[in-house]
């Protein structure tokens, strides 16, 4: 249960319009992820593209956080990194989650991978404060698919559909599943209170007024 848990959360957002996606190719959901792009050198000119573009802060819109996700880890026994998964599969566990709430897919933005791993070398358990992403952070979780779970599947039944709005028990997913999202990068650490996950999204979401547009039940509800 979440409450034997020390608990934090987070994430960020902006507004937008548009309604669910609606098709039946599954595969569409799946995303696409350059490997050239994935697993080369940094690739500062997309992610200097990303923040030239960002309108968040001229639109006045205002971007709200979840508190992070820690927990105590159950072993004190490193988990070796290169046994996690990779962008690929950090990717594939987003869009198919993103399907499901009828929403297009992300794709991989090495760029943001790089910021989220500077981040997460830091080791500082806590938000960027940058408004121009989204985020959502977990420490001490064993793995990646822990941490999909943690941040969508035990949240997605908390959030209210119908009347929409930001909330600490749902910030996570509302970020995973916001429609005006197209871009995410993720990194993982180990530091000494466990695997610190770093994902930055962008556009961000969970904007405020954004929330009916954006984030859908789920497929068959």
């Amino acid at each position: 249960m979440r409450s034997s848990f020390l608990i934090t959360l987070i994430a960020i957002t902006r507004l937008v319009c548009g309604g669910p996606v609606t098709t039946d190719n599954d595969a569409a959901f799946v995303g696409t992820i350059d490997d050239n792009a994935a697993f080369g050198g940094a690739i500062d000119e997309e992610l200097a593209n990303i923040l030239n573009n960002s309108t968040l802060q001229m639109s006045g819109a205002i971007s709200e956080k979840a508190d992070g996700i820690a927990i105590n880890p159950n072993s004190s026994e490193p988990i070796a990194l290169s046994k996690l998964s990779g962008p690929s599969q950090i990717l594939q566990m987003h869009n198919s989650r993103r399907y499901y709430h009828q929403v297009a897919p992300l794709r991989w933005s090495q760029g943001l991978a790089n910021f989220a791993q500077s981040w997460a070398n830091q080791c500082h358990y806590g938000h960027t404060n940058d408004p121009r992403f989204g985020e959502n952070i977990a420490m001490g979780l064993p793995t990646w698919e822990a941490t999909m779970k943690a941040w969508s599947d035990d949240e997605e039944g908390l959030f209210d559909y119908q009347n929409g709005g930001f909330s600490q028990a749902t910030g996570h997913f509302t970020q995973i599943a916001w429609r005006e999202t197209t871009l995410v990068g993720c990194a993982v650490q180990q530091c000494t209170r466990g695997l610190y996950f770093v994902c930055e999204y962008s556009a961000p979401g969970n904007v405020r007024g954004g929330y009916r547009q954006n984030v859908f039940p789920r497929r068959g509800y």
